[in-house]
């Protein structure tokens, strides 16, 4: 990280550093340190230094390894895993550093959170990093209801296949092919969606 900061902090070649983030997409620690130092260059301006510059905190960077699973070995392992990241200890960074790096290993993810403020406030802090790494179309930043509404209709929009079947007694339109990438769900908030009030 640090030294992709040094070699860039001064033009900011931000296609370079992509390319040389995703130059051996095995070595996962290495991938993660040039999504972070695209995130920290990206909005620079030329005349701030890379004083100035934000970086990832160390507990940022152990969450998200904890997250692929990798504090038990060298790959990635990221099913059913869940840590606590209080409020203001940077969990937007977290999740889209984290989201940044599942994309361009070939997953499509989604991140959901209940509010529709947070969620569209995380993606558009994120949006040049998904942008310089070309995955804006494998991420997707919604509310809880939002993806359950996508997931329902990912095959059609439900509403019309079933007047086409019911009421025009024909047959449903064209599905569209399945989904080519695995999916990954990443969940901000996580004990909003567990609690009594959400369901």
């Amino acid at each position: 990280y640090n030294g992709m900061l040094h070699d860039h902090a001064r033009n900011t070649d931000v296609e370079a550093m992509v390319k040389e983030a995703t130059a051996d997409l095995s070595n996962v620690v290495e991938t993660i340190a040039g999504i972070c130092a695209v995130w920290s260059l990206a909005g620079l301006s030329p005349d701030e230094d890379s004083v100035s510059i934000i970086r990832p905190h160390c507990c940022q960077i152990l969450s998200i390894l904890v997250l692929l699973g990798l504090h038990d070995g060298a790959a990635i392992s990221p099913e059913g895993h869940l840590i606590q990241v209080k409020t203001g200890q940077g969990k937007s960074v977290l999740l889209g550093v984290l989201a940044t790096l599942l994309a361009v290993k070939d997953f499509d993810v989604d991140c959901v959170c209940y509010s529709k403020y947070l969620s569209s406030r995380d993606e558009a802090s994120f949006a040049a990093v998904f942008d310089a790494f070309k995955v804006r179309d494998r991420v997707n930043y919604d509310t809880f209801n939002g993806l359950a509404e996508a997931s329902i209709n990912a095959k059609g929009d439900v509403r019309k296949l079933t007047t086409e079947v019911l009421v025009d007694r024909g047959e449903a339109s064209d599905l569209p092919a399945p989904a080519e990438r695995e999916k990954i769900l990443l969940i901000d908030e996580v004990d909003v969606f567990f609690s009594d009030a959400f369901y």
